[in-house]
């Protein structure tokens, strides 16, 4: 049995400890690696000892010994590590008179909440950490300063944070001069970071979305027509090529990726010319509320059998309701979906109401769940705790997480997704 074998046995059962992840395969013999023999030294070769070409030479092997993971992950444990989160909290309450600030304030508020409730936990299961909390106030220069004035005098072993776009492609080239782990709890890799190995997000990019995609339309809906709806934008357009790229045509009726028409569209004339009288999953890759409300209120005109298959956003849309989902049978990928029938989920939530009087959201929820998973990885593996990540699967409250490194070594991401369909009026995970 292997270092890294044992290591993730013993994280294993110390988050099994707190309550948080349940093995799920049996526990592995303790005692197994005393029955392997370390294999017998050779004898060193006499020149070794007298010339400096065999030093060199043995000096060169042992570097090739070393995959990528060992010379940008090195095993780093400590007693302590210091943790930097960027949240735009804008404690200075001139600067939350304005309104967008305070709607970006009460979002990083919610996070801080969920973050405190996640150390909480780690604390009591023996964790230490010293965290430092930084305002950002969404600005790039207050975020720069922070980075001069703080980070680079901290030197810490994690960043978490910040949470939005225009801030996140400065921290991480702090994060990859200085090669410390960042993770941006609402960043995609694909659209805000460019080469960063440290770089972590929970979400999913366009490969792993199309991927999760394709598998559904292969596995429920052969046999079907199947119409993939893009507006033509570079990313809408990248996530069809990549679902174009994997698809099995020969398994459906046929497959046609539609570029919807620039200026007025009559979408009630196109797809009552387009849509085959029975089997057809519509999916529609925009996240705009408008446009998809606007679709789907014109295929209600149609007197054809349509599934239809979305995005996470559009779950957050005011305009979307529950006859409409349950009319078009609604797929949807989504990296968020709370089980509040599980007892984690339960508990978290009955503590949370106790420390805070108000119901958790769904950032205090994704907060609680990044934070309690990076916590226990830095606190069981180390600072470059990526070496440990492959073939880990973690059960969140939101979500699960299965951690993926991205070609190139641009950062990790969650390989994970849930689909979800939408039957009897309820979610479904599928």
């Amino acid at each position: 049995m292997n270092g890294n074998k044992i290591v993730f046995v013993v994280g294993l059962l110390f988050l099994t400890s707190c309550g948080i992840l349940k093995p799920t395969q049996d526990e592995p013999d303790k005692d197994a690696w005393k029955e392997e023999k370390e294999p017998e030294k050779a004898s060193k070769d006499p020149l070794e000892k007298d010339t400096s070409a065999a030093k060199i030479l043995k000096d060169t092997a042992k570097a090739l010994e070393k995959d990528s993971l060992d010379l940008l992950y090195p095993v780093e444990m400590k007693e302590s590590y210091e943790i930097a989160v960027l949240l735009p909290l804008f404690l200075d309450p001139l600067a939350r008179e304005e309104q967008n600030a305070q709607k970006i304030g009460s979002v990083a508020l919610d996070y801080y909440f969920g973050l405190q409730q996640a150390f909480d936990t780690l604390k009591a299961c023996g964790t230490d950490f010293n965290v430092h909390v930084f305002d950002t106030k969404n600005e790039p220069l207050q975020t720069q300063e922070l980075i001069r004035n703080e980070l680079d005098e901290l030197n810490p072993d994690l960043i978490i944070g910040p949470l939005f776009t225009n801030n996140v492609r400065l921290v991480s080239e702090f994060s990859k001069q200085n090669k410390i782990n960042m993770a941006s709890p609402f960043a995609y890799v694909d659209t805000c970071v460019a080469n960063n190995p440290y770089f972590l997000t929970p979400l999913q990019g366009h490969q792993v979305q199309a991927e999760h995609l394709t598998n559904l339309l292969m596995r429920k809906f052969k046999d079907y027509h199947i119409h993939v709806i893009h507006s033509g934008k570079p990313n809408q357009l990248a996530f069809a090529d990549q679902i174009d790229s994997l698809v099995n045509r020969d398994l459906f009726k046929s497959y046609q990726k539609i570029k919807t028409p620039k200026g007025n569209w009559r979408t009630d004339a196109f797809f009552r010319d387009t849509l085959k009288a029975t089997d057809n999953v519509i999916v529609i890759l925009s996240e705009n509320e408008v446009f998809v409300t606007s679709v789907l209120s014109k295929l209600q005109t149609i007197d054809k059998a349509i599934t239809v298959t979305g995005l996470s956003k559009w779950l957050e849309f005011e305009t979307l309701k529950g006859n409409l989902m349950e009319k078009f049978n609604m797929h949807f990928l989504a990296n968020y979906h709370v089980n509040y029938n599980d007892p984690r989920t339960i508990r978290f939530v009955k503590s949370y109401r106790q420390e805070y009087a108000v119901e958790p959201n769904k950032y205090a929820i994704q907060s609680y769940d990044l934070t309690l998973l990076l916590g226990h990885m830095l606190h069981d593996y180390g600072t470059y705790f990526q070496r440990n990540w492959y073939n880990l699967s973690i059960p969140l409250l939101h979500s699960n997480f299965t951690s993926r490194q991205i070609k190139g070594k641009r950062g990790w991401e969650n390989g994970f997704l849930n689909i979800l369909e939408f039957e009897d009026f309820q979610l479904k995970n599928i």
